[in-house]
């Protein structure tokens, strides 16, 4: 007598095959984001799901200083950017802020200044922050901002917003130190 039975035999196949078939046809959620990209420029607001966002100058130099300590200096450049966020309906984490080269390289804002960055909001608030990216001379050109948030478990398929910084070979590098101030938050009008 054979401990498989020629039924239950096909059922174990059909069971496995249907797994792998939605293993391959499904993608991993925390492989595969899929985002609808709102491409706009310096001084535009761009729609994220739950806020709007809005850079509002960017500057080039190879020094900035917080309220205290030492100035921070580097051979690269820092690329110093204002950007304003209106939370309208949900609270929003800002997890992923960062500056993309035409490369394809990704840069985050500097640790040190942690304090002036965009981060959690609730709705009916504007975050007005100061992001600070480190790049190499020769890849600021054409650089963007990209802004998305804190993705849900199952949210491959949201709103990001990549800004057009304006940033052409011949951008002036202005005479350091910038002054870079904390983040502020303000009830949004």
């Amino acid at each position: 007598m054979s401990r498989w039975s020629r039924p239950g035999l096909l059922a174990l196949v059909g069971c496995l095959v249907l797994v792998v078939a939605l293993t391959v046809a499904t993608p991993d959620p925390a492989m595969d984001y899929r985002r609808r990209w709102d491409d706009v420029g310096v001084g535009e607001w761009g729609r994220l799901e739950n806020a709007t966002v809005r850079v509002t100058s960017v500057r080039l130099t190879g020094s900035v200083v917080k309220s205290y300590g030492d100035p921070l200096v580097s051979d690269a450049t820092f690329v110093v950017v204002a950007v304003e966020a209106r939370v309208t309906r949900a609270h929003v984490f800002f997890s992923d802020v960062t500056l993309s080269t035409r490369d394809g390289r990704q840069y985050e804002a500097r640790q040190d200044t942690i304090s002036s960055e965009l981060s959690a909001t609730d709705p009916g608030f504007t975050r007005v922050a100061t992001e600070v990216f480190e790049v190499p001379d020769d890849r600021v050109a054409g650089a963007v901002l990209q802004v998305d948030h804190d993705a849900a478990a199952f949210d491959v398929y949201s709103r990001a917003v990549r800004v057009d910084l304006g940033l052409g070979p011949d951008t002036p590098r202005l005479p350091g130190p910038l002054k870079v101030t904390d983040a502020t938050v303000r009830v949004t009008p």
